[in-house]
């Protein structure tokens, strides 16, 4: 009976902790530095996708005396002449995506880029690591496609989903539970 509780448990276990969604990654991000100088690499490129036009890569910071600057990088059918970033106390809105406070506008015909790196200068800067936003076109890296976008939308590399193993973790806890109830009550 015990052995029957306790792997009726951990199949509970597995059952309630699998993965609450699995998104479609069209890009990463990656940051590093000091909490005074920190820079956070956007890279569509690796998936077969360009960033395009304004809120190509958007973060956010927190900290005293932000300042940002970006650069992009164009590969082979990436074409943008130039990046902008901008830093807005409070955020503004990015398309239904969330409030951001840090931005990037590629500008260029088409203003596509494979990669976009933003670098942070302030103190004690701390990046929001849960979310971040972008601009992307879809299957730019192709030679078919040559840099010209079919498909664009905006996407996010979305937070860990919190307590997505909670339900496996109750179940798991209260099989222990019993089986400890019971234990108790055969010893008396």
């Amino acid at each position: 009976m015990k052995i029957g509780l306790m792997i009726a448990a951990a199949a509970a276990a597995v059952a309630f902790t699998s993965p609450a969604r699995a998104d479609t990654i069209f890009y990463s991000v990656s940051c590093s530095g000091p909490n005074t100088d920190v820079t956070c690499k956007f890279d569509a490129s690796s998936f077969g996708n360009l960033f395009i036009n304004n809120n190509a890569a958007d973060l956010n910071v927190s900290g005293t005396g932000i300042t940002v600057s970006a650069t992009e990088t164009n590969g082979t059918f990436g074409s943008a002449t130039d990046v902008t970033a901008t830093f807005t106390s409070g955020g503004s809105q990015v398309d239904g995506l969330g409030k951001f406070n840090v931005t990037t506008d590629l500008s260029g015909s088409p203003a596509t880029a494979d990669t976009i790196s933003i670098e942070i200068k302030g103190t004690n800067l701390v990046v929001d690591t849960t979310l971040f936003g972008a601009h992307i076109c879809l299957d730019g890296e192709t030679a078919a496609a040559k840099g010209v976008c079919t498909t664009t939308f905006f996407t996010n590399v979305p937070a860990p989903i919190v307590g997505a193993g909670l339900p496996g973790l109750a179940m798991a806890c209260g099989g222990l539970v019993v089986l400890a109830r019971r234990r108790r009550q055969k010893i008396v």
